[in-house]
């Protein structure tokens, strides 16, 4: 997506001196300054990487995830502090964590459109750190105060291995994609109809702007084809946190993230004309392979307060 930022600053001064001298004479003063307009152009993420990096994972120690995440009301636990950091305010004394885990994603993929397309599953396993941290406990001076505690920490938040493969028949072809942006206004351009262009897999042979594709001769073809994707990455935040406990029924805490992610994926994506007819089912078209490859990377900084409300035993409120 490309969008425009229009930073337009007005300023208006007006100055008023009246004298109350001979001929009351007033005078008034304005100053307007109008700054130019200011045009960028901004090049962002897409639908896929907005659902990626906003979706979380929360893993952290085997204790969370063995609680369903709910350290963050429980507190005393590593884990708490990327979704709730009053949680370190539980803390009665220092400790350290490492928390290894072994990653496993399972996948089916079927090619919907066609008949009898197989379904095919795929694995992909990792090895990662979901948690490694440590908390520095003190008790202060005050009766009141349990604790106040500082804490360092570097949390899992999401895991982006995955790997998914389908194949079979059915019609259509991808060149129909660069087809359409082609004609719709995209025109060619330097990505998907640019590199199709040079491919010929799409072409303007009677120059009458419009562009054409071998599986026009016979839309109704079915093509052999088939999609192999790895992806590999995850979301981790390293934070700084500072907590208190006050006379067991109130904690408070604040932190300081840096999230850091990266992501890598690659797409191979193939389809060919495999028809037993004479010269293939398409004119002058045999094969179509596409690649695509992505590789993001980011660091990034925030803050969060929470606090921990205990009011008895049975029951703890958290925000």
């Amino acid at each position: 997506r490309s969008g425009s930022l229009v930073s337009t600053f007005f300023y208006h001064r007006f100055l008023k001196i009246s004298s109350m001298k001979r001929n009351s004479q007033t005078r008034i003063v304005a100053w307007s300054v109008f700054f130019s307009l200011m045009t960028t152009m901004l090049f962002a993420q897409n639908v896929g990487d907005a659902i990626r990096y906003s979706q979380f994972e929360y893993g952290g120690t085997a204790r969370n995830i063995g609680v369903g995440n709910t350290m963050g009301a429980i507190g005393a636990d590593m884990s708490a502090i990327s979704s709730n950091p009053a949680g370190l305010g539980m803390f009665r004394r220092s400790e350290y964590t490492i928390t290894p885990s072994l990653l496993s994603n399972n996948t089916n993929s079927q090619l919907l459109s066609g008949r009898n397309n197989p379904v095919i599953a795929d694995t992909r396993t990792a090895f990662n750190l979901h948690n490694f941290g440590v908390v520095f406990a003190t008790r202060p001076l005050s009766a009141n105060w349990i604790n106040l505690n500082f804490g360092i920490s570097v949390n899992h938040l999401a895991n982006f291995n995955r790997a998914f493969t389908y194949q079979g028949r059915s019609q259509g072809s991808l060149s129909q994609r660069f087809q359409e942006l082609a004609n719709g206004g995209e025109g060619i351009e330097g990505f998907e109809t640019g590199l199709a262009y040079e491919a010929s897999s799409i072409y303007d042979f009677p120059e009458d702007g419009f562009y054409d594709v071998d599986y026009d001769s016979n839309p109704i073809a079915n093509l052999s084809r088939g999609q192999t994707s790895f992806s590999r990455g995850s979301l981790s935040e390293l934070s700084f946190s500072f907590a208190g406990n006050y006379d067991d029924k109130f904690a408070f805490g604040i932190s300081l993230g840096v999230p850091m992610a990266n992501y890598s994926s690659e797409k191979i994506y193939t389809e060919r004309d495999d028809s037993t007819a004479a010269g293939g089912a398409i004119d002058y078209f045999s094969d179509l392979e596409y690649r695509e490859q992505l590789r993001t990377s980011g660091t990034g900084v925030n803050a969060k307060i929470g606090v921990i409300i205990k009011p008895n035993q049975i029951l703890r409120l958290s925000a």
